[in-house]
């Protein structure tokens, strides 16, 4: 696989994220972060800032299990163009386990 989409759920479950992308041995993956604030770019609330650190920790931990490229991105799943990644993987609410969307 050359190219996955990596869509974070609950933080508790980054590291199955990060494990699950290594077991596909990817080239590029890229990281999306779910956030609806269009100012999170300047946002300097405790919130902002934290959800970057985890964006960045997540882009880390990823680059260093899959050796690949690894770039990350806020905004909302619905409005990426999926079709462009060999894969796409996130973590189901309902089951709270990992799954590969078409």
């Amino acid at each position: 696989m050359n190219d996955i989409l990596l869509i974070t759920g609950p933080e508790e479950h980054d590291d199955e994220l990060v494990t699950a992308a290594a077991a596909v041995h990817p080239h590029r993956v890229t990281v999306l972060m779910e956030a609806d604030a269009p100012t999170w770019t300047w946002d300097e609330t405790n919130a902002a800032r934290e959800r970057a650190d985890r964006l960045a920790g997540i882009i880390t931990r990823a680059e260093r299990a899959t050796g690949a490229l690894v770039v990350g991105l806020f905004g909302d799943p619905r409005r990426l163009d999926t079709t462009a990644f060999d894969a796409v993987l996130t973590v189901e609410d309902s089951a709270t386990r990992l799954a590969a969307v078409a």
